[in-house]
């Protein structure tokens, strides 16, 4: 896609809350045969894609909560929209871990989009003003992943990940307009805490996102 084919639709946020799986209960969850089982599970198909993350020196975007990657050769990013808080200005979720278990996203495909905002973050960019010189970053993290995708009571996203280097993570996720945001979270904090003999059957403690397991194996420096 060039700078100038982008799209005018309306953004929706992703909002996602990760969970690690025990791999013996798949089998249990594919078939939903859990205690209470789901009022509708459909397998919404595998599929496989490569990951090139990329960044600016010093983590610079990625400390600003933006994720910017190639997924199958198409550039995406993420921006980390800053956790909401209740009403007496304390973030929902009982931890800090919690918190960072909670995400809300809005994902970008246009590349001119991509590119004004890396280059709020790294003004070397303006001098690359197509995404055939990667906007100015470099590549820091590069690995596949195998996904199964699951629509479970006929509005939760559910996505099972494991990596090229043995990581397992899993997501509940849906999309959500603008201001939706914490009434979407409690709803996948209600939705999990139902089905909470797969959810949370290893407990928070446990979860990890891909990009953290690889640079705890892959450590990257500038």
């Amino acid at each position: 896609m060039s700078l100038s084919q982008c799209s005018d639709e309306m953004t929706l946020l992703e909002i996602e809350r990760k969970f690690a799986f025990h791999p013996a209960l798949l089998s249990q969850f594919r078939r939903n045969g859990g205690a209470p089982p789901f009022t509708h599970l459909q397998h919404l198909g595998s599929q496989k894609f490569h990951d090139i993350y990329f960044d600016g020196k010093r983590d610079i975007l990625a400390r600003h909560g933006i994720w910017v990657r190639q997924r199958n050769g198409v550039w995406q990013a993420k921006q980390r929209v800053q956790n909401h808080c209740d009403k007496k200005g304390e973030h929902t979720g009982s931890s800090r871990e919690d918190v960072f278990l909670r995400t809300v996203f809005n994902e970008i495909s246009c590349p001119r989009e991509i590119h004004a905002l890396v280059t709020r973050y790294v003004p070397s960019g303006l001098s690359f003003p197509s995404a055939d010189c990667n906007f100015g970053l470099q590549p820091i993290a590069n690995f596949t992943t195998s996904r199964e995708t699951f629509l479970a009571d006929e509005r939760f996203h559910v996505v099972l990940d494991e990596t090229c280097f043995g990581h397992r993570v899993g997501e509940v996720e849906l999309l959500a307009e603008r201001g939706e945001e914490q009434h979407a979270q409690l709803e996948i904090d209600r939705f999990m805490e139902r089905y909470r003999w797969f959810f949370l059957s290893c407990g928070n403690n446990s979860v990890k996102g891909k990009l953290s397991a690889h640079f705890e194996r892959f450590p990257v420096s500038f």
